[in-house]
């Protein structure tokens, strides 16, 4: 299906302020010649990746009654990645009968896609009469998105990319300002690790990589770890036959070429990386002298430093900042006759940490791995007749026994239904994020809160989405000059050196550490050797995984080591993972960077002897975000 339109070209505007969509368009028809090409969405999976191999493109609009005035509507953007996404995520972690998945993905109707995994965001859309810079962050920086397409009047006429955008300022450097030659080392670009495969990989695994860090594609090493090559959506143009997708890297792009990386140094400025992006890089690649990648930088990154973010603090919402996380399409649910150790072992086969449980179809909680972890201490304690107090840091803490079975068995047995539940919110995605830190995550010291879409919940309304303190750490990291000033305070100026810190000896048991946790209300605590210096941590995320409760019985140094036989070791030698952790002149955000990068809810203040001081936790941040008169902090810098 292809439109074939014709924009009247506007006389080139003096400053970023001035652009409309329409002049982007104009210049991406005069470069490339676009065609416009778009689905219905009765049309199978398999006739919309037809469309996009015939026309070497990777998403494509799904519309009814196209050219048809009033009566045209639009449903929103299906891509390749998602048809892949959906088959991966049907044919489990291990990719078993990825191909025969396929095949009877490929046979589902468009539409049927988007009743059951909303895969179509209505809203990436825009009018060529828009200001340039309003869609860029109203559309590209906030909620992320790599292609909006774009109206006249009630027509669709075209696409554009954030690659359009890049492109085009490129063609016009002076529009830049005083950034052009602003080194990218002091806008804050080069900060994130970029996510690398070998060549060995699958082209499969590569893009579950990308898509499980929220990323839209990685970078390719070869043997001697040097950067070759990405893997994107564009990798996937052209490519007829997907089950080559399960090809190693090198076996694939024997077949169908790869796109080199787009490299640039440290020492770039905006105006060479603008310069180099082109229309289908999706990331800047910042290599050392050797070519080994150190950093990158997604366009949208580069975007957001050319307008900033755009985004105000106090407007900023629920579902912005879940589109920002890219969670999973499909939410875990339990039902309340779940029995514990059933809701543990499911818990670990997800790899999460927490699930909402469901009564009759209605939401009643969130299950918690902690939750679960707490009624059994508060069972074991309470068959030793013993409590480890808060301030007893030498106590004995739990200590295994034979009749502990007996309660590991019982613990197990009992229901989600008699489950004291960690969080009962739910949220609605039109809450702003201001309040939903002031009202429901800092009051009920919750880390995770079921999201819906009903604006207010009802108990008939459906989970569709989990928001976390991680989520908006990541979001607030991703667009720090939302913080203003204060991000560039230091931990101590902030007054986040107050926190006492609880410790546990690497010697200890896992479950003495969890039995202080669950009285202290911590999450996480810092591991110390015979000296009092950090070594490691125990935090909730340790019981990722975990389906059954004998683990725990281990010393610290054996459950958290990273080799294979531990045993091997004397108990002060064996390597153990460090804990994030900074000294007390650091920036907050740098530390916001570093606990969404690292995904810690929680941060270390050492001394200079590596002695934890104080702990900063994502809730420490928060209250600071929300409490009287820090609005004036939160405006954007336009």
């Amino acid at each position: 299906f292809f439109s074939n339109f014709t924009i009247v070209v506007s006389p080139m505007a003096k400053s970023l302020a001035d652009l409309k969509v329409q002049d982007v368009v104009t210049f991406v028809q005069k470069a490339r010649g676009v065609k416009m090409c778009y689905i219905v969405p009765e049309d199978t999976l398999k006739q919309a990746v037809k469309v996009m191999v015939e026309n070497e493109v990777c998403a494509l609009p799904v519309l009814e009654n196209h050219g048809q005035g009033e009566k045209e509507k639009y449903f929103g953007m299906i891509s390749i990645t998602d048809v892949v996404q959906v088959t991966s995520e049907l044919a489990g972690p291990k990719g078993e009968g990825f191909g025969e998945t396929m095949a009877a993905v490929l046979e589902r109707k468009v539409s049927e896609l988007q009743e059951e995994y909303h895969l179509l965001p209505e809203n990436n859309k825009a009018k060529v009469s828009d200001n340039l810079m309003d869609v860029v962050r109203n559309g590209f920086v906030r909620p992320n998105y790599f292609r909006m397409a774009v109206f006249d009047g009630e027509k669709a006429t075209a696409l554009l990319s954030q690659n359009d955008v890049v492109e085009f300022i490129a063609q016009s450097p002076d529009l830049l300002g005083v950034k052009a030659t602003c080194p990218i080392s002091k806008l804050g670009m080069a900060s994130a690790k970029a996510a690398s495969v070998k060549e060995t990989d699958t082209v499969l695994n590569a893009l579950a990589l990308a898509r499980a860090q929220g990323q839209r594609e990685v970078g390719v090493l070869d043997a001697a770890g040097k950067l070759v090559g990405i893997i994107n959506a564009g990798t996937l143009e052209g490519v007829a036959d997907l089950s080559t997708l399960l090809l190693s890297i090198s076996e694939f792009k024997a077949k169908h070429p790869i796109a080199e990386p787009v490299i640039v140094s440290s020492r770039a400025t905006l105006s060479e990386v603008v310069a180099v992006v082109g229309p289908a890089a999706r990331r800047v690649y910042v290599v050392d002298e050797q070519g080994m990648p150190e950093f990158f930088m997604p366009t949208e990154d580069v975007l957001r430093n050319i307008v900033n973010s755009g985004w105000e603090f106090n407007n900023v919402t629920v579902a912005d900042v879940c589109k920002i996380a890219h969670h999973p399409i499909q939410v875990l649910t339990m039902n309340t006759e779940k029995t514990l150790g059933e809701a543990m072992k499911e818990l670990a086969e997800h790899s999460v940490l927490t699930a909402p449980v469901l009564r009759g179809g209605k939401y009643v909680g969130m299950v918690d791995a902690f939750d679960i972890l707490s009624e059994l201490i508060a069972c074991l304690e309470d068959r030793q007749r013993g409590t480890l107090k808060e301030d007893d840091h030498k106590a004995g803490g739990y200590q295994y026994s034979i009749g502990d079975k007996e309660v590991f068995t019982e613990v197990s047995g009992r229901i989600l239904e008699n489950l004291n539940y960690s969080s009962k919110d739910l949220l609605p995605g039109d809450m702003t994020l201001h309040n939903a830190i002031a009202t429901v995550f800092l009051p009920n010291r919750y880390h995770r809160v079921s999201v819906t879409k009903d604006s207010p919940p009802t108990k008939e309304s459906k989970v569709s989405d989990i928001l976390s303190q991680r989520d908006i750490a990541k979001f607030l990291s991703q667009f720090p000059d939302i913080l203003g000033d204060r991000g560039e305070k230091s931990i101590e100026e902030l007054g986040f050196l107050s926190r006492r810190v609880h410790t546990v000896n690497y010697r200890d048991s896992m479950m003495k550490a969890f039995q202080i946790m669950y009285h202290s209300t911590s999450r996480a605590m810092p591991v110390v050797n015979g000296k009092g210096k950090l070594v490691s941590s125990i935090s909730i995320g340790d019981l990722k995984g975990l389906n059954n409760f004998y683990h725990l019985r281990l010393m610290v140094c054996f459950a958290k080591s990273q080799v294979d036989n531990p045993e091997d070791y004397a108990p002060d030698q064996i390597p153990l993972p460090m804990p994030l952790y900074c000294t007390k002149d650091e920036s907050l955000s740098s530390v916001l960077k570093n606990m969404s990068v690292h995904l810690n809810r929680s941060v270390y203040v050492v001394d200079d002897q590596m002695h934890p001081i104080s702990e900063v936790t994502l809730t420490d941040i928060f209250k600071s975000l929300v409490k009287p008169g820090a609005d004036q902090l939160f405006k954007s810098k336009h």
